[in-house]
């Protein structure tokens, strides 16, 4: 199966006050194995009923944009303790993911977040 890779721009916050612009990036290969996180993602990110969701656009819970997001909020985020709102995101291919170690990589996804320096002329990894 070929990897869903994604480009997702958005911004990280330790206190909502305070905004970092960062560029994620993330590769996975199974929607169906990242469903329990978009299903949480939906519930307590942006409080929705997931039983509306489920009967009327079941098909949110597998695009690749919401896997992506879930993946990002889930598995690097949450576990750095940060904020975190999407901007814009694009299909990449596997070519265009960074050529370093991911920031977070496990069962069926990679993913990397590069923060962006207030003077936009170079981007410096986040430990």
């Amino acid at each position: 199966m070929v990897p869903i890779c994604m480009k997702v721009y958005g911004r990280q916050s330790q206190d909502r006050v305070d905004w970092d612009d960062v560029i994620c990036f993330v590769s996975y290969r199974d929607n169906n194995c990242h469903q329990k996180i978009v299903e949480d993602s939906f519930q307590y990110h942006f409080r929705l009923d997931l039983e509306y969701i489920k009967q009327h656009h079941p098909d949110h819970f597998l695009s690749p944009y919401n896997v992506a997001r879930a993946v990002l909020l889930y598995h690097y985020f949450r576990e750095h303790h940060y904020f975190f709102d999407e901007v814009h995101w694009e299909y990449i291919s596997h070519e265009d993911l960074p050529d370093r170690e991911p920031d977070s990589d496990g069962k069926g996804y990679r993913l990397w977040v590069i923060k962006q320096p207030a003077n936009r002329q170079q981007a410096v990894f986040l430990a």
